[in-house]
């Protein structure tokens, strides 16, 4: 029988698409196909809920690596960082690639990749202690889990738990972020997913661990994640990604937010010459985000007679969220010809972008101005 957490999904995403947009990306342990996308250990995929539908697409680490990963190669963790109009990619592999070793985990932006922190050089550990679970925390620095514990500095380093990497004297330092002794966790269990996503008003916190486990209110697979919201620190669920998915290897959030009109409809007198629709993002503002806005069929309103419209690309830097005004030139043409109408659409045109499904259409209606047209038209003027 299907866990319930995973038949309430639906229901769920339902409610948060209320306070934000989030996609998960994630990398399944074994090779899955599910509409169409197929995923496995090196190949990551998207799922989205778009208000109406859950979508997946392919995720390809190798458009953010200068290097091929041979099949072998796993990808153990992995974080996205926004960086203004685009992202870094940190990662950790399963084996030695292109001089980094596995374990290491490698920095990579617009071609370039540069080492952050090696388990091996750094904390002079065997090749056995690898990252298990990544994350970037707000400065720009590492939060990692092992695969394994072992002591270091005097301190055992549990692999159920989340440090961060940081540097005094010169000395790296490994800073304890989590406490999950709460969440029922076995002693044999390793964290090995994890992030951290700001949905526009609260944080989301994500956790997946290789073994079931239960807490007090739900029981939590292997292929599921438990999320826990900054808002109600007494709460929690698991929900699951797919069930074809046996364990989940590495995981990231990203709460983009979504884009769409405001108003469905807009009236203006075809006098009026330029006028602004404008376009907002909201409920979720991390990374960069694009979307095209083209002029929709249907209408009564003629193109280049009624109106004046170029296709317009609207984009919001990581972070932003001011609004994009659309510009629409109305033309007079002194005639009576009646209320006539037509239509915008808005869809996505990057990776991450995510339309509203109640504010991707808007009508703009063009009202007969005044009486002068009706004498220019019987010839009383």
């Amino acid at each position: 029988m299907k866990h319930f957490g995973y038949w309430v999904l639906s229901l769920l995403l339902m409610l948060w698409t209320v306070s934000g947009n989030t996609w998960w990306l994630f990398v399944p342990q074994e090779g899955m196909q599910t509409q169409g996308v197929y995923a496995d250990h090196n190949q990551g995929i998207m799922h989205n809920y778009n208000g109406q539908q859950i979508e997946y697409q392919s995720f390809d680490f190798g458009a953010y690596l200068p290097f091929t990963l041979s099949d072998q190669t796993g990808v153990q963790a992995f974080a996205l960082e926004p960086v203004t109009d685009h992202f870094a990619l940190w990662v950790s592999f399963s084996t030695p690639v292109a001089g980094f070793l596995a374990g290491d985990v490698v920095r990579c932006e617009q071609g370039s990749c540069e080492l952050r922190f090696s388990p091996r050089n750094d904390l002079l550990q065997s090749a056995n202690v690898q990252v298990d679970a990544l994350g970037v925390n707000a400065f720009g620095g590492a939060l990692v889990s092992f695969n394994v514990g072992f002591e270091y500095n005097g301190e055992y380093i549990n692999p159920q738990d989340l440090y961060s990497v940081g540097f005094n004297s010169g000395n790296l330092v490994l800073t304890l972020q989590t406490d999950v002794t709460g969440f029922g966790v076995g002693d044999n269990a390793n964290f090995t997913a994890y992030s951290k996503s700001y949905n526009g008003q609260s944080f989301d916190s994500y956790w997946g661990f290789d073994l079931p486990y239960a807490r007090p209110l739900d029981f939590f697979y292997a292929n599921e994640m438990q999320q826990t919201n900054s808002a109600n620190l007494n709460g929690y669920f698991a929900f699951g990604l797919s069930e074809l998915i046996q364990e989940i290897t590495a995981f990231h959030s990203l709460s983009s937010g979504q884009v769409g009109f405001n108003n469905s409809s807009v009236s203006v007198f075809e006098d009026v010459g330029q006028i602004n629709v404008p376009l907002y993002r909201s409920n979720g503002f991390e990374g960069w985000m694009q979307v095209v806005v083209t002029v929709y069929a249907g209408g009564t309103a003629v193109e280049n007679v009624d109106f004046e419209f170029v296709n317009t690309q609207a984009a919001w830097l990581d972070d932003e969220s001011v609004i994009k005004n659309i510009v629409i030139n109305i033309t007079d043409d002194n005639q009576f010809t009646g209320d006539r109408n037509f239509f915008l659409s808005v869809s996505a045109d990057s990776q991450f972008a995510d339309v509203w499904p109640l504010g991707n259409l808007t009508q703009v209606i063009i009202l007969e101005d005044d009486s002068d047209d009706l004498i220019f038209k019987d010839g009383f003027e």
